[in-house]
């Protein structure tokens, strides 16, 4: 059972390319909303801007959208944002 979650943490962690601390953050968010603790979570980390990018398909791994955002190739709402932690609003 340890090793199931373990295993499931860093594939998470990989997948979004994120620290410990942030997938953390993102856990302590998701326990704080109404509804299940996972989905929250998940749709949390959907939003972040280098996730967006990757699933858009303008990059074709994490690191390569990270990249993208950090070396200020992506705008939003017609404004430069270099970081890949920016939370995207549904509409914008």
């Amino acid at each position: 059972d340890y090793a199931v979650r373990l295993r499931e943490k860093q594939r998470l962690r990989a997948q979004y390319g994120i620290s410990e601390k942030q997938l953390r953050a993102a856990y302590e968010k998701g326990t704080h909303t109404a509804g299940q603790t996972g989905d929250a979570m998940l749709t949390d980390l959907e939003t972040r801007l280098d996730a967006l990018v990757l699933r858009a398909g303008f990059a074709r791994t994490t690191a390569q959208a990270r990249q993208f955002v950090v070396h200020r190739h992506i705008l939003v709402d017609g404004n430069l944002v270099d970081r890949p932690s920016y939370r995207v609003k549904p509409g914008q």
